[in-house]
């Protein structure tokens, strides 16, 4: 096995530095603006939601985040794009659709395993027993996306 090394001439070698401390500065203003202002507002709106002590609300409201975050994140658009790729027979929508649905699921669940103080190790041994026996159900391209 070789070891391939690049020569950098001083200026490359220059603009390389700037460029790292370029990118700690931003990221440094970022998380700070996301730490001032996002946080104090979810602790805000969090606050809110569990003095208001139903658990309907705090289990719909977590399943309503679960699935906007999946729908907004791009990696679950590229992923769909990949399986649609293998076969064009999939609805890219309903893809999305079903696991934003099921990562909402899985959030509203875990507030409520939260509240209520299920043990996490039986709640995963369940949840994973129960994904295992759902597979023999399904066909073998699902469950290959699945894992």
């Amino acid at each position: 096995m070789g070891v391939i090394f690049k020569v950098f001439t001083i200026i490359s070698f220059l603009q390389f530095i700037i460029s790292l401390f370029l990118i700690i500065f931003g990221l440094t203003l970022f998380l700070l603006g996301v730490n001032l202002g996002f946080v104090q507002i979810g602790s805000f709106i969090g606050r809110g939601i569990t003095q208001r002590k139903s658990l309907p609300l705090i289990i719909i409201i977590g399943l309503f985040i679960g699935v906007i975050i999946t729908i907004a994140e791009p990696d679950v658009t590229i992923f769909v794009s990949q399986v649609i790729d293998v076969n064009q027979e999939v609805n890219k929508t309903l893809l999305i659709l079903t696991i934003a649905l099921g990562v909402g699921t899985f959030m509203a669940f875990s507030y409520l395993r939260a509240i209520i103080g299920i043990s996490l190790k039986v709640t995963v041994f369940v949840l994973i027993l129960l994904m295992f026996t759902l597979t023999t159900f399904l066909s073998d391209f699902f469950v290959s996306i699945a894992f």
